[in-house]
């Protein structure tokens, strides 16, 4: 499972691979971190206004997130 990630002013989008649905938010967070180069405790992870938060898996917070029209993988 992908999901895309945006930064907070939507100047940059990236994709996060290799997620399963059991994985944690925590885990999401250390691969943004690899990728956006942001600590875990400086983020903020929100899906369609809501903040998203630990201890939660990926499943509970956003997954439905690969299936939104909008988030469409091109």
């Amino acid at each position: 499972m992908w999901i895309q990630i945006r930064t907070i002013d939507g100047k940059e989008t990236r994709t996060v691979e290799d997620l399963s649905r059991l994985t944690k938010i925590e885990s999401l967070r250390v691969k943004i971190r690899d990728i956006f180069n942001v600590k875990p405790e400086q983020q903020r992870l929100f899906y369609r206004g809501k903040q998203v938060g630990d201890p939660l898996p990926v499943r509970t917070g956003i997954r439905f997130l690969r299936n939104s029209p909008e988030y469409a993988h091109n």
